[in-house]
């Protein structure tokens, strides 16, 4: 360090702050805090609801198809599936649109307590304490 710049160092941090300077620098550096503040609260709030909408969206565009049905014992399903497919009531309550004539593995129907029971896309029915497949409505 040259001996100029070094003079000029010690010469500053040895004088002393007036009154004014110091309340001045507090002033500034407390509007700093509170402008800082301010901004780091609306980006996260902006961002909130940038994540909050795009779950909303995955929401719509996730939904499956539609399997419930309104009666009991009619023919549901679509296309030539009306002709297999019967609103069945589930071991949990709910009316949904089920194969009743063909097993699911093509041999026989899988004998369950409640839906968890059953593979994937599959029924525990209510009447019959079978797996059943499920047909789609909509």
């Amino acid at each position: 360090m040259e001996i100029t710049t070094f003079d000029d160092l010690s010469r500053n941090l040895g004088t002393t702050l007036t009154r004014r300077s110091a309340l001045r620098g507090l002033v500034a550096s407390a509007a700093a805090v509170v402008a800082g503040g301010a901004l780091l609260t609306a980006e996260d709030a902006s961002a909130k609801n940038k994540r909050r909408r795009k779950q909303k969206n995955r929401k719509k565009n996730t939904r499956g198809p539609v399997l419930t049905c309104p009666n009991l014992g009619t023919a549901c399903g679509l296309g030539a599936s009306t002709l297999v497919c019967n609103c069945r009531l589930t071991k949990e309550g709910t009316q949904t649109c089920a194969n009743v004539v063909n097993p699911p593995n093509g041999v026989t129907f899988q004998t369950c307590t409640l839906t968890s029971d059953c593979p994937s896309g599959q029924i525990c029915d209510f009447g019959g304490n079978v797996c059943r497949t499920t047909c789609a409505t909509a």
